[in-house]
This record gives structure tokens, C-alpha cells and sequence, in this order.
């Protein structure tokens, strides 16, 4: 039976001195021999050893093998728990930006679009879109006049008045109101975001969205009450002042005002008339925003007045242009 291996221990032990300074493999050595003996008296005894160490050898073989797969089990485990997370799952601190001039609201990183904020544009002092389309890739505008108004996307859409396709290709919308082969209206002051859309837009926009759309959001009247006030000079005797205020007239309405004067006497020099204002510049923005809310419903009143009197001297004769 398995009883008698502990009675007689087989294999080599250690060699170890004994509290009594004797070899302790010596009295080893001896109790084999004597279990050697007592099997030869006793047969029986002798086969139940053997079989007994059978057994023994087959259970510390299961057992170590039992012990590699627990030891691979948690390796795996361990390994398993320090991989790193999908960078879909981890938390991001990224402010989400939301875009409106889809069909549906959407995140932005859903679609291929730029968005310019207020801050990118009081950091350019842009005064007109043409001043921060180049912050969007495979975009482009062409002039035809003192302000950019055609524009492509993509290397789609009018190029000038006089090139087909007549149709615009590219959308601009000023707080839904379509502003498409008007450029030059598209001015930026008190404007809260620039969406850009590169693509067909046609389920929203039709045929005058092939190539793309450009939303331009000004600063809604529930934005709270707040002052703004803006004033500059630059080159070519260039100067602006604007100031924009929103306030809240009772429980369920609220209202914003924003207007902006901006002039300058343009870059261009006509030696032949012996003028240096040929090509200027004199815009007025105005813009009011009313809106009713309660609980349920939200209405939004807008009134826009854009007074752009820009000259334009693209053509000269002998040089006549510096």
C-alpha cells in the first residue's frame, strides 16, 4: 500500500550532519538496506513497494505538470492585466466640439471637417473669411474682386465670374441663411465658429454643395450678458472698432447686439491717377439676435446688416500700379 513508502524511503538523501555530529546519508544508506532485506522476506511486501512507487512517480508527474499550467495560467493573467487599453476606451480630456452644419449635430472627429474658433480668429485679426481659410487643408479662394468670394475645396468650384461652371460648388451659410456667391459678405466679427465640410453636401445643400460647405455661426443672443469691445489700426491706414453685448430682457427673452466698422486705403498705388486708395476697403457689419424660450420651445430672430463698399483696381495699363 502508499503507507509503506513513508515507512521505507528510497532514493538518495542529502548529505547532512545530524544534531550529533554523525552523517546523516549514512543512516539513510542503512534504513534502505534494511528495507531491502525485509522485501526479500516478505515478497508480497516487496511487489507493493514497487507498485506503490509506480503510482508515486505517476502523481508527481501529474502534479508538476498541474503546476507549469497554473504558473502559465497566471503569467498570462498578469500579462493580460498591464497591456494597455484601446485608445477608443481610455479617457480623454479633449474638448468635444460639436458641429451643426450636418444634417444631425455630430462630433467632429466623425467626419472630415475644420472648425475655426473665435479664438483662432481674434489670434489672426481676421476680419473676413479669406483671412483663416488657410487654416483648412485643400481649401483655396480666388478673388475677382477686393474680397475672396470664389472658393474651392478639394480643387472644386468657381474660380471667377467669367470661367464655367456658372453654379457655385462650395455652400456658404451665415446662421442657415445662404450666402452661396456672396464671398464677399462672409465677415468674422462676433462670429462664435467657422465649420468647414469637405465632400458632397448635397443631402442638406443640393447641387450648390458638390464640393463642400462653409457655416459660419455667430455668437447666439443665450450666450449671457457680456461686453466686447475691439479697436485696432494696421498698415495702409487700416483701423477697426466693434463692440458686441448680450443681455437677457426678462424670464423668456433674450438679446444681442454686435456691429463692427472696418476701413482701410488698400496696398495698391495707381500712379496714373496719382491715388492710393483705389483698392479700399470700407465694411460695416451689424447684426442683432433676439431669441424667446421657455421650457419646450425656442424661437431665434435675427436681423443682418453687411455694407461692404470695397474698390477694386485690378486692371492697369503701362504699370501704372505700384
Amino acid at each position: 500500500m502508499l503507507h509503506d513508502i513513508t515507512m521505507y524511503p528510497i532514493g538518495p538523501q542529502p548529505s547532512v550532519r545530524s544534531a550529533d555530529g554523525q552523517n546523516a546519508a549514512f543512516t539513510s544508506a542503512k534504513r534502505v538496506k534494511s528495507a531491502k532485506s525485509a522485501a526479500n522476506e516478505n515478497p508480497r511486501r516487496k511487489a507493493t513497494g514497487r507498485r506503490s512507487l509506480g503510482v508515486s512517480s505517476w502523481v508527481l508527474f501529474f502534479g508538476g505538470a498541474l503546476g507549469l499550467m497554473l504558473a502559465s495560467a497566471g503569467q498570462a493573467q498578469s500579462q493580460t492585466q498591464v497591456q494597455p487599453q484601446p485608445q477608443s476606451k481610455r479617457q480623454s480630456n479633449i474638448e468635444e466640439t460639436i458641429v451643426t452644419a450636418t444634417l444631425q449635430a455630430e462630433d467632429l472627429e466623425r467626419a472630415s471637417i475644420t472648425v475655426i474658433d473665435s479664438t483662432l480668429i481674434a489670434q489672426r485679426s481676421a476680419q473676413h473669411l479669406e483671412d483663416v481659410l488657410s487654416a483648412a487643408p485643400n481649401t483655396n479662394f480666388a478673388s475677382g474682386a477686393s474680397r475672396g468670394r470664389f472658393i474651392q475645396i478639394r480643387g472644386i468650384g468657381e474660380r471667377s465670374q467669367f470661367v464655367e461652371p456658372v453654379n457655385s460648388s462650395v455652400a456658404i451659410l451665415l446662421d442657415g441663411i445662404d450666402l452661396t456667391g456672396l464671398g464677399g459678405a462672409a465677415t468674422t466679427w462676433d462670429l462664435e465658429q467657422i465649420e468647414i465640410l469637405r465632400g458632397p453636401q448635397g443631402t442638406l445643400m443640393g447641387a450648390n454643395a458638390l464640393a463642400g460647405l462653409i457655416n459660419l455661426r455667430s455668437t447666439p443672443a443665450g450666450s449671457g450678458e457680456n461686453l466686447r469691445l475691439s479697436a485696432g489700426i494696421e498698415n495702409y491706414g487700416g483701423y477697426w472698432l466693434g463692440v458686441a453685448a448680450g443681455t437677457r430682457l426678462s424670464d423668456n427673452w433674450q438679446a444681442r447686439l454686435a456691429i463692427q466698422q472696418y476701413a482701410s486705403d488698400g496696398y495698391i498705388d495707381n500712379t496714373w491717377l496719382g491715388t492710393d486708395d483705389t483698392n479700399h476697403r470700407d465694411e460695416l457689419t451689424g447684426r442683432l439676435a433676439i431669441r424667446w424660450s421657455d421650457d419646450r420651445q425656442q424661437l431665434d430672430i435675427g436681423l443682418y446688416r453687411i455694407d461692404v463698399d470695397n474698390g477694386y483696381d485690378g486692371f492697369s495699363l503701362d504699370n501704372t500700379r505700384e
